[in-house]
């Protein structure tokens, strides 16, 4: 019922009624209303859940890998190659496709500047260190940045010629039912 009432608000009657006949041939299929966990990732009816579940779940395993890597004297650089190669692979999958907190961010950049500093306050400006080596910087992760970047491939693969996956014909139908350009999709997204 759920489902049905989310696909007719946005304007999908038609998935709306497919899938009324498929839920009538296929009786004995259990629907779960609240959370699905699929593909590695939780979908729920309620945003501030499914933020919880998925985003919360990242923080707590790149917090165990913090504490497996913590003692084990590391330069600056070598921290920041375990925060690029390790911890930040870990974001890639959650943070690409699904919206994003900024306070979640936030909360990461601290873990990952708590772990380059040994847990001790920052000794260097953020912003210097994110900068190149010819600016004196160490070339830090800015993970704000990291998530626009994420985000932003996805407007790169939508704008693809080449590209035919299912994903982008549904956004073009759904677009095209809410008289909706691309053109203006990526105006919106785009900062001023």
């Amino acid at each position: 019922m759920l489902i049905m009432k989310k696909l007719k608000h946005f304007g999908l009657a038609h998935f709306a009624f497919k899938h009324e006949q498929w839920k009538q041939n296929n009786k004995n299929i259990l629907w779960s209303f609240h959370k699905v966990f699929t593909l590695g990732v939780w979908f729920s009816t309620i945003n501030e859940e499914r933020e919880t579940l998925n985003l919360q779940e990242k923080k707590e395993k790149i917090n165990k890998m913090i504490e497996n890597w913590q003692f084990r004297r590391l330069t600056l650089l070598g921290k920041i190659t375990v925060i690029e190669s390790l911890l930040a692979s870990q974001l890639v999958y959650i943070l690409s496709p699904l919206p994003t907190p900024s306070e979640y961010l936030k909360e990461i950049n601290s873990l990952l500047y708590k772990f380059l500093w040994d847990g001790k306050g920052d000794k260097i400006k953020r912003t210097l260190m994110m900068n190149y080596y010819s600016k004196g910087g160490l070339k830090m992760l800015n993970i704000k940045r990291f998530n626009d970047a994420l985000k932003a491939k996805w407007v790169q693969r939508y704008l693809d010629p080449n590209n035919k996956g299912k994903w982008k014909f549904f956004l073009d139908f759904f677009l095209g039912q809410q008289h909706f350009s691309p053109v203006i999709l990526i105006q919106r997204m785009l900062p001023l």
